[in-house]
């Protein structure tokens, strides 16, 4: 099983924060900072579809470094 995981920069306090994919609330993405709370995706291909329109997101509080699909037991 996968999760998608953000690496951002915080502008608001100057910080690097690591957040997870949780849902999508109409077109907006919904994070969490508690990995047991992200989305599973039990293959890379369905995941992928969801991190190419994440990759879309824009914020106006942070800087989105990188997206990246980590493993799970």
């Amino acid at each position: 099983m996968f999760k998608i995981a953000f690496y951002l920069f915080d502008y608001k306090d100057g910080s690097f924060k690591k957040v997870y994919f949780h849902h999508w609330n109409d077109s907006e993405p919904v994070f969490t900072k508690n990995k047991k709370r992200a989305k599973k995706y039990f293959d890379e291909r369905s995941a992928n579809k969801d991190i190419v329109q994440l990759k879309k997101a824009e914020s106006p509080s942070a800087k989105t470094l990188s997206i990246k699909l980590e493993e799970t037991e």
